[in-house]
């Protein structure tokens, strides 16, 4: 059994280009508009295709072989990054805050206490609310 690994696509060109197939179900049209010599289309969902495929005909062709991923975009890999660092934070505020609320405080429990509020403080501070924390 071979592992195969699919191509990964920009949003607009995976778009695109779904919206080509549901069009023209045939494999040969959808390779006569991305490499065909001649002028540009009329729609701007084969002007589109036909550019990447110029620019990146193996990434093209490998992607009508294999099939293909929609590339993430920069704001939800930014966001991916928030959601993990948020767990995190969540994480390290409630082992440090279960360690800070009983009344005879050891000095770990103290420092913990401390911890807590910092990143209860900071979070305020920056206009972060995460669930669980400080909203």
């Amino acid at each position: 059994m071979s592992n195969v690994i699919k191509t990964k696509l920009p949003r607009n060109v995976a778009e695109a280009l779904e919206g080509l197939r549901r069009d023209y179900c045939e494999l040969s049209t959808l390779m006569g508009i991305a490499f065909r010599p001649d002028g540009t289309y009329v729609t701007d969902r084969a002007n589109i295709v036909r550019s990447f495929a110029r620019t990146n005909p193996d990434a093209f062709v490998s992607a009508i072989a294999n099939g293909y991923e929609v590339e993430k975009t920069a704001e939800e890999l930014a966001d991916e990054a928030r959601q993990a660092a948020h767990g995190r934070i969540r994480a390290a505020y409630k082992h440090r805050h279960s360690r800070g609320g009983s009344l005879g405080y050891s000095n770990y429990d103290a420092r913990c206490a401390g911890i807590a509020n910092g990143i209860k403080f900071t979070l305020n501070e920056l206009g972060v609310s995460i669930s669980g924390v400080n909203a």
